[in-house]
């Protein structure tokens, strides 16, 4: 091939590929713009997500439109409340024991100063005492035949050997209530506090228990009927 035709080719393929790079550098032109519009979408995207947000804010505002029921509640459950006092003096008003010591407040004040005094005797003892079971026959006198029978059996037992571990408790009453009232019977309620000590524990162990007497009038006087520790 000839130099000229050479020099023809040439310059053909360099027409050639100026022609290809000018139609990319158009085609890059072009993309362009569809990439700005692309990018520009977005703009407008705030205005659809907007009605959506501002749903949302509709909804959390009706949530917090109805946050205040619980408020409407408390006032359900205050007006559920107000009832139960109404009720409570019913249960108040089973005990007869207030109505009895309005009625009979001298003899149940002085029965309950007996009460206390009884049980500090039946509390307080101890088994190296020369007369066994003398808390037992020092309540003898207070007592209804019914319970003179019960105390006699407790007397009648054996006490215990000479050589025994020393052992004492001496009872104090604190309190008593009369908690049952009636022409010929009544309860009463005694708080004690009770010292106990043993031949290894020098020091007193104190405890607090509750008393439960029962009355009876017997022969018009009132007399000790059972004791029982609550």
């Amino acid at each position: 091939m000839s130099q000229k035709h050479k020099k023809n080719l040439l310059v053909k393929l360099g027409l050639l590929f100026g022609v290809i790079i000018l139609l990319t550098a158009l085609g890059c032109k072009k993309s362009t713009p569809e990439s700005t519009q692309t990018t520009e979408s977005p703009a407008e995207s705030p205005a659809i997500t907007y009605p959506t947000n501002e749903r949302l804010t509709n909804e959390a505002t009706t949530e917090e439109t109805v946050s205040p029921s619980p408020a409407t509640s408390t006032p359900t459950s205050t007006a559920a409340e107000t009832p139960s006092p109404a009720a409570s003096p019913t249960a108040a008003t089973t005990p007869t024991s207030p109505t009895s010591e309005v009625k009979t407040t001298d003899e149940d004040l002085t029965l309950k100063q007996q009460a206390e005094k009884l049980a500090e005797i039946y509390g307080t003892y101890t088994n190296k005492d020369k007369e066994p079971y003398k808390n037992f026959k020092e309540l003898k006198p207070y007592a209804t035949t019914k319970m003179q029978a019960w105390l006699d059996t407790q007397t009648k037992k054996s006490p215990e050997e000479s050589d025994a571990p020393f052992y004492g408790v001496t009872t104090k009453a604190l309190s008593s209530a009369v908690i049952e009232s009636s022409a010929d019977a009544k309860k009463i309620l005694v708080t004690v506090k009770q010292e106990e000590i043993t031949s290894t524990r020098a020091t007193p162990q104190v405890s607090y228990k509750i008393l439960l007497l029962n009355f009876k009038k017997e022969k018009e006087e009132w007399k000790l009927d059972g004791v029982y520790w609550q």
